[in-house]
């Protein structure tokens, strides 16, 4: 309720104090928590309605079908990838959740734009979905030379798997409306899709899934929690389960889920440590973030490890009610307590929407 504003349009705050403004990713990262499953079904529909209209709708530009990374009052920034495919999905949960049909007709054009935007623009020959380095949520970069801390370009597996999920809700939205073949086309797409993801991000040698292909093709298995949103496109259930106990064991704390392998070169256990590094140099090389705690959850139910999910679910609510902004989460945690402290300490906004 605190996140929920009317700044420009309507829309959602990605984290107080400093994200007081509309990030496309986080919106839809927050909107079915924050609205759907409360009912607020009247507000759901004017923040989507309301990020539509900043959707880019010139086809000669390469951000055509794009909504915005970030809006503020004075500027519109289109500088990601998983923002549109998030809005796309989120006005598929909304419709599902309210039944509000209507909808559909009112933004299928933009549903339209943001599928043809990204065939025309930003997918290669395999139909993966294509980006810069800071173009995913691990968007950290060094000021001096914009060079990204976390580099994941071309083809991240969690934009995989979004751009799989879009291209699923479009396809509903075309059949709906009796764009038969457009939807028929679609869906192969995305199909096609599945299948080479599950070719080009496993491999024998490794029990988790690669984080991204590189721009020479080659996977990067860097072992990151970015893979727990891609599992959908994996057929194997086998391998699901090895990479879920993988990933679990490598990167989730009692108090949330690590976003690099403490095994890997470039973990920091320490968001801010001022006398060793930049803290965007942590930013999403060890440091915790809260958000990642829910998909890992669902990952460790649907193989019936319940247990462990509940641990996490508990220390959640612990921290909810004892840590911080009570009755609210943050951003971030260090990923391990600091020498002689008995728990990590909060970092990042006091207050984030897709945490909560």
């Amino acid at each position: 309720d605190q996140l929920v504003t009317r700044q420009h349009g309507d829309g959602i705050y990605a984290g107080l104090p400093w994200f007081n403004e509309y990030w496309g990713r986080d919106s839809f990262i927050a909107l079915p928590g924050a609205l759907l499953v409360t009912g607020r079904f009247e507000t759901a529909r004017a923040v989507l309605t309301a990020f539509a209209e900043f959707m880019d709708m010139d086809p000669s530009s390469k951000f055509y079908g794009r909504v915005p990374n970030r809006v503020r009052p004075e500027d519109l920034d289109y500088h990601t990838t998983d923002g549109t495919p998030r809005f796309v999905i989120a006005l598929h949960d909304y419709v599902r959740y309210s039944g509000d049909s209507d909808i559909i007709d009112e933004l299928y054009p933009r549903v339209r734009a943001s599928i043809e935007g990204a065939l025309a623009n930003w997918t290669d020959a395999n139909g993966y979905l294509t980006h810069a380095e800071n173009e995913t949520w691990m968007d950290a970069r060094r000021a001096s030379d914009l060079a990204a801390y976390s580099p994941r370009d071309t083809r991240a597996n969690d934009i995989q798997a979004l751009w799989h999920g879009q291209l699923l809700a479009g396809a509903h939205f075309a059949d709906a409306l009796g764009e038969k073949d457009t939807a028929r086309r679609w869906q192969e797409t995305a199909d096609r899709l599945a299948r080479n993801f599950e070719r080009d991000f496993t491999s024998p040698e490794h029990d988790y899934l690669a984080d991204r292909l590189q721009a020479n093709g080659e996977p990067d298995f860097r072992l990151r929690p970015n893979q727990f949103y891609a599992f959908d496109l994996i057929a194997d259930q086998e391998q699901v389960a090895r990479a879920t106990r993988s990933a679990w064991q490598a990167l989730v704390y009692p108090w949330g889920v690590a976003s690099l392998s403490a095994d890997d070169p470039f973990f920091h256990p320490y968001h801010l440590a001022r006398d060793r590094y930049h803290k965007d140099q942590a930013y999403h090389n060890g440091t915790v973030w809260l958000w990642n705690n829910g998909i890992a959850m669902q990952r460790m139910v649907e193989l019936g490890q319940v247990d462990p999910a509940w641990a996490l679910f508990q220390n959640m609510n612990r921290m909810v009610l004892e840590d911080g902004v009570i009755g609210g989460l943050g951003e971030n945690t260090d990923a391990w307590p600091h020498p002689g402290e008995d728990s990590p300490r909060l970092t990042g906004t006091y207050l984030q929407a897709w945490s909560n």
